[in-house]
């Protein structure tokens, strides 16, 4: 047998009269450069997600990068945010009208009435819906705020991952709760129980998500940090603004009043 016969052996186990113009079948190879099927990581299920987010979140920030899992990450956020509003009027509300039935003559009728409506299930469920609308809308304007600033920043990232991460990273935030519960049932924030609460905040809504967009983006973490931080620097600046308008509001008005009376 010559080797013209061996070269003509089909690719494939269809014998038909075109067998001999298949293209080759797909071994799993890839270009140089891209990732075979077989190499590419397996799509995060929701329990690996909740997982590596508490455990593990920068092995499961780097799996969300190509397929990101927003639904998910609705899910998560969607859950915080009714857990909490839940914890607050079942648990913060009365904890607050207890404390000022303690103080000295009580609290006014019209406070009673006030936190009397506040207890109802009805505004509880309103609140509910509330604080999650609000949650929503929070987390896509968070989300496009943080991905263009990366984008400026020069990164190189999906909108969908940021709103992924964003929306993933809020999952510690639940550790929150069993800390309000404590601070409402201690009559006040103590101190460790406070401390606890602030580490909690940093690490869900500073450490994670800096963690999360720079593997988005695919730059440094000084890059990813100044994407973070600009929105929090920016709040923090407008409410010293404020603040300083209105004292010295108050420091012009002071002697106009004076001088009335």
């Amino acid at each position: 047998m010559n080797h013209e016969e061996d070269n003509l052996k089909p690719q494939s186990d269809y014998e038909g009269p075109h067998a001999y113009d298949l293209p080759p079948q797909n071994s799993g190879s890839a270009e140089p450069g891209e990732l075979s099927f077989s190499d590419r990581p397996k799509d995060l299920t929701f329990v690996e997600l909740c997982y590596g987010i508490l455990f593990q979140p920068r092995e499961t920030f780097s799996r969300m990068v190509e397929n990101p899992p927003v639904f998910y990450a609705f899910l998560i956020l969607t859950g915080v945010i009714i857990l909490q509003n839940l914890v607050e009027v079942i648990v913060g509300i009365p904890s607050s009208l207890a404390q000022m039935n303690r103080m000295p003559g009580g609290i006014p009728r019209e406070m009673q009435a006030i936190f009397s409506v506040l207890s109802q299930p009805g505004f509880g469920i309103l609140a509910g819906v509330l604080g999650l609308v609000f949650g929503l809308f929070w987390w896509f304007i968070n989300s496009a705020i943080l991905h263009l600033l990366a984008e400026l920043f020069g990164g190189k990232g999906k909108g969908m991952g940021v709103m992924a991460v964003t929306g993933a990273s809020l999952l510690p935030g639940i550790l929150l709760i069993p800390v309000q519960v404590l601070i409402y049932a201690l009559d006040g924030p103590q101190w460790v129980v406070t401390l606890l609460a602030v580490i909690i905040a940093i690490y869900t809504y500073i450490i994670l998500p800096i963690l999360g967009i720079a593997l988005v983006h695919r730059f440094g973490t000084g890059r990813a940090i100044a994407t973070v931080l600009t929105p929090w620097g920016v709040f923090i600046l407008s409410i010293i603004l404020f603040i300083g308008t209105m004292v010295a509001m108050m420091g012009m008005l002071m002697p106009m009043l004076q001088g009335i009376r």
